[in-house]
This record gives structure tokens, C-alpha cells and sequence, in this order.
């Protein structure tokens, strides 16, 4: 009998240890998403800028021919570039992005590493 106590108080301080590491990584992801998000605010006002930038550019100077500028046609030959990650946990969306591609009828012909 003593032995089913001792390894019933010794389950209850792993549970216990478990809760508190699992309350520690909690915290930790909680800053990290916090400081992406406070990252991802200010990109979107930076690419607001750049939209709002490139656009009065493009406005200025309507009779310039540029062939970034041109419209996508049939036979035209459009280059996409995908990023994906390396990071942890990323498979998900890795296979999204190439999930999307593949729907949207474009080959993949290069990976860079």
C-alpha cells in the first residue's frame, strides 16, 4: 500500500511540474504573438505608405511604358515567386502555398534554399 502512495504523490508532482512548464511556454508564445502582431501593425502602415507612394508615381507619369506595368495577357508568360518558410511548424503552410499554385494551374519550376 505504501508503494501506490508513494507513486500517487510522485504522479501528482509530475502533473504539477507539466502544468508549470506548460504555463512558462504559455507565457512565452504569448509575447512572441504579441510582438509579430505589433510587427505586422507596422508593416501594414509601411506598405499603406508604399501603395499610396507607388501609386502617385504610376498617376504622375501615365504616358511611361514600363514593362512591369503592362497587363497580364493570354500568351504572355507571368513569373510568380512564392515564399514559404523554414521555421518551425510551418508544414501547414508550406503545403497551402503549394496547394494554391498547383489550383491555380501554375507549374513550379525552381526551388532556391
Amino acid at each position: 500500500m505504501a508503494q501506490g502512495k508513494q507513486a500517487l504523490k510522485s504522479r501528482i508532482r509530475s502533473v504539477q511540474a507539466t502544468k508549470k512548464i506548460t504555463k512558462a511556454m504559455e507565457l512565452v508564445s504569448t509575447s512572441k504573438l504579441q510582438k509579430q502582431k505589433n510587427m505586422m501593425e507596422a508593416n501594414r502602415e509601411y506598405a499603406s505608405y508604399l501603395k499610396d507612394t507607388v501609386s502617385q508615381i504610376l498617376a504622375d507619369n501615365q504616358g511611361v511604358e514600363n514593362v512591369y506595368l503592362r497587363k497580364v495577357t493570354e500568351d504572355s508568360n507571368p513569373f510568380t515567386i512564392l515564399i514559404t518558410s523554414d521555421l518551425g511548424l510551418c508544414g501547414g503552410y508550406n503545403s497551402n502555398e503549394l496547394r494554391f499554385l498547383a489550383e491555380e494551374g501554375l507549374r513550379i519550376s525552381n526551388y532556391m534554399y
